[in-house]
């Protein structure tokens, strides 16, 4: 009978040499398994086992932030193009078509609706806060606004901002949507004078 594990590790006992011939005696084995030189066989194993893991979980970490980074791109530049968000999952399989090392082929894909609907708030929200800040160095600006319906035919206030920035782009963009609870004049003039007033635009 041999130790593959002391062998494995050069050990220079009886059980890594030339094997032991009393195997049926348990009290042998666990005299054995005792020997400082067994046991130190064992540590270097287990070391090993915990390297290989630390070295699967860095490397799961890094592919998993990757492929978190690869969504999230997507989801920005469908909401900087103002395109359907049920393309999503479309374009994230003609990504993983031309293999792409970002986006993983797995059960985990951070595509399940909280997920995109947190997503598309933290990316809408960047957008809009830069939007906000180039209206803000600005000499001036125009509103454009447009009255729609939901499927609920809830009536809302969509409001678009037109402005050229300071290296002389001219830039239309959508700035936020609002449901409408009056429909007069008077009122939406109040509604958009209140929008940018809360950001000292008014």
């Amino acid at each position: 009978m041999y130790c593959t594990l002391c062998m494995q590790y050069k050990k220079k006992n009886k059980f890594a040499i030339e094997g032991a011939t009393n195997i049926l005696r348990k009290s042998a084995i666990k005299k054995y398994t005792n020997t400082e030189d067994h046991k130190d066989a064992e540590k270097l194993e287990k070391a090993r086992i915990q390297i290989e893991l630390l070295q699967k979980v860095h490397f799961s970490s890094d592919a998993n932030t990757n492929h978190i980074i690869g969504i999230i791109q997507v989801i920005y530049f469908l909401t900087k193009k103002n395109l359907l968000f049920k393309l999503l999952s479309s374009i994230i399989d003609l990504i993983k078509e031309s293999n792409s090392p970002n986006l993983l082929n797995g059960i985990i894909t951070y595509m399940n609706h909280i997920s995109e609907h947190e997503s598309l708030k933290a990316i809408s929200d960047t957008i809009k806060e830069e939007i906000w800040n180039e209206l803000s160095n600005v000499i001036a600006f125009g509103v454009m606004i447009n009255e729609s319906t939901d499927i609920t035919i809830i009536k809302h206030l969509d409001i678009y901002v037109s402005y050229v920035t300071r290296e002389g782009i001219l830039k239309t963009r959508f700035l936020c949507i609002i449901p409408l609870t009056s429909y007069n004049a008077e009122d939406i003039t109040k509604i958009l004078i209140n929008i940018f007033e809360k950001k000292n635009l008014a």
